[in-house]
Order: structure tokens, then sequence, then C-alpha cells
């Protein structure tokens, strides 16, 4: 969907209008003028000099009605070239207009790497869409319905004006370059086929889906959702939490929310070929050497919360790491193989 700022189809029949009866009025006049015609038979000449249907029973009898009417034919003619040109040019105007914008955005979109995807831009997607561009964050919106496509464009998102359900307006948002996907469509069912499509089409995608229903959730997880969102079970957690441990729930949104490069929390994957694969956390010296302090070590789905100096890793386990903005970039950067591997 694609907003263009052009002039109006009713603003162009009011213009048109307008100027009919501009031309009406002074056809009238002339002849009741000149031909010492009454209302009515001004009319009837005016209409049939301007639609040059021609002259039935009534016809100019002075040469300053002829004139008048000659002048009112071409005025005609003109006129019905302009409207119609007008309303042409002003379609052509808008269609073109919306090509270039619709192109544009295509462009932009294919030239993303490691963007989030947003299926449906409702309250809940609205205000994800805001928090990933306030952490500086890439992404797409993928929104079927016309008006919320324009708001989610007017609000500076990139948008596919599609079904997120069908393949095809998924492979435009470029899943396969994506960082992850949020689906956040109200019907569970809905939730579940894009989590399917998206699992297809990009196997390691982190995928984040919203359920309503708790029978909802348990297919969305069976289906390769990563991580599924009960709101209202997720609210009430989160009150909870905020009333036994509300220094703890404040600080962790701190650390994840804030965009302060002075201390961070992050997660890092030990990919295949990395060279610290294999390698202890006491001889990675990774607060030495980045500032940065190991919270957890996720392994198999379990996490390894504290671990020690001794603590090993292997291939694809996640760290959960807390330091400066600056040395994490830096420990991201140590921990990714090397361009042979």
């Amino acid at each position: 969907m694609v907003v263009v700022r052009s002039q109006g189809v009713p603003t162009i029949f009011t213009r048109v209008l307008v100027i009919l009866l501009v031309l009406v009025a002074l056809g009238v006049m002339g002849f009741m003028t000149l031909e010492g015609l009454d209302f009515p038979e001004a009319v009837y000449m005016t209409m049939a000099t301007l639609t040059t249907v021609g002259y039935g029973d009534i016809v100019p009898h002075t040469a300053a009605g002829r004139w008048l009417s000659i002048g009112v034919m071409l005025s005609g003619v003109s006129f019905g070239f302009y409207a119609v040109g007008l309303l042409a040019a002003t379609l052509v105007e808008g269609r073109l207009g919306r090509l270039v914008e619709e192109r544009r955005m295509r462009k932009q979109i294919e030239s993303l790497s490691q963007h989030f995807v947003i299926c449906g831009y409702g309250q809940v997607g609205r205000r994800l869409a805001r928090e990933l561009k306030k952490l500086g964050a890439d992404l797409v919106v993928v929104e079927r319905d016309g008006d919320r496509a324009a708001a989610a464009q007017n609000d500076g998102c990139l948008v596919i004006h599609g079904d997120a359900t069908d393949e095809d307006v998924l492979n435009q948002a470029c899943i396969a370059e994506a960082r992850g996907l949020a689906t956040l469509i109200s019907d569970d069912a809905e939730n579940l086929y894009i989590t399917v499509s998206s699992r297809t089409l990009h196997p390691d995608l982190p995928i984040v889906a919203r359920a309503s229903r708790p029978r909802g959730s348990r297919y969305l997880s069976q289906a390769g959702a990563t991580t599924v969102i009960n709101l209202d079970q997720l609210g009430a957690s989160r009150i909870a939490r905020s009333l036994l441990r509300p220094d703890v729930v404040m600080f962790l949104e701190e650390m994840m929310g804030s965009s302060r490069d002075d201390v961070q929390l992050e997660t890092l994957r030990l990919r295949p070929g990395s060279s610290f694969t294999n390698e202890t956390l006491e001889s990675l010296a990774l607060r030495r050497r980045f500032g940065a302090q190991v919270l957890a070590v996720k392994r198999k789905g379990r996490y390894v919360a504290n671990p020690g100096a001794a603590e090993k890793l292997e291939e694809g386990d996640v760290i959960v790491v807390v330091g400066p903005g600056e040395g994490l970039t830096r420990l991201a950067d140590a921990m990714m193989p090397p361009p042979s591997a």
C-alpha cells in the first residue's frame, strides 16, 4: 500500500463543474442580451451550442449572436478536451506515482539483510515496530488491511500490502535474509499457517508467534515457533514479577531496552568453525579481553546459569553476556568463524 498525495478526483470534478457553470452563465446572458431571447430559450440555445448538436427551431438571427455562438462552440469543445485531459492526467499521475513508490520500496526491501518481519500491524504490531526502530533495527511490515498498511507507511515502515499466509508475500519480505519474524495476527489459525510457511522458507529463523488460546500456543510450538506469546498470560506474569521482584524487572528491562553503550545485555551464538569451540571460559578470559561477564550458557534448549570458569563452550551454544556495547561488538566479531570456515 502506497499513499500518494495527488490531486483527488472529487477536486477535479469540482473544477470542471465550476468551469461548465461559468460557460453556461455567460452563454445565457449573451443570448438574452444579443438575441433578445427569454431565459428558457437562452438556456436552450446555450446548451445546444455547447454540445454542438446543432440548432432546430431556434437559431441566432444577428451577426453578434452568430459570433457568440461560435465562441460558445469553441469554448465547449475546448472545455470538453480540457476536462477529459485533466481527469486522465490525474488518474495517470496517481497510478504512476503509486508504481514509482512501490518500485522504490521494493528495492529498499530487497536490499535488506538481518531485518525483522512483522506480520500484522494492529496495536501490538505498531508498538513492536516502534520499539525495534528505537533500537535501530530494520523491519518490514506485512499487512493485508489497506488502512493499516497505509498507517504503517505513514509511521515510516517499509510495507508489503498483502496476505502473510501467502508464501510469495513472505518471499517479497526477503524472509530468507531476515533476522527474525513476529506473527501478531489475532487469529491463531493464521499465525499457525504463517509459522509453518516461514519455517519452511527459513528453517533457522527465530519466530515469535502470538496466541490467543492455550491450545493455539501448543500448536504454534509444535509448528516451529521459537517463542509463543499469550498476551493475557504475559501481562499477568509481568505484573506478578513486578510485584515480587521490581528491581530485577527494572534492571532487565533497562539492560535489554536501553540504547546506552556503557552496559548492555546480549546473547551470542557459537557458530560452526568458531575458535571459541571447546574452549573454557577461563581460557577465553572474556572479562579481561572484552569486559563481558557470562551470565548463562544455553545448550540444547537448557540454560546453565552462572557457569564456572571450567565450563567448556560447545558448537551451537548461546551465551548470555552483559558488558559495554563496544566490548560486546568486539566479542561478537571474535566469535565469528574465519572466512575459510
